[in-house]
């Protein structure tokens, strides 16, 4: 019973926090990249 429980707990904490912080920070650090490639020149879109 204490083991199901704490693997459910170690689930739910995985699903409601660690993925969805994983995915945001994953999206900031792309989005930080994608400018500094962009400020010199190797972005996927030419300078204006």
């Amino acid at each position: 019973m204490k083991e199901q429980l704490r693997q459910k707990a170690q689930k739910m904490l995985q699903e409601n926090v660690v993925d969805p912080a994983t995915t945001a920070i994953e999206g900031i650090l792309g989005g930080v990249l994608d400018r500094q490639l962009d400020g010199i020149g190797l972005g996927g879109e030419p300078q204006k």
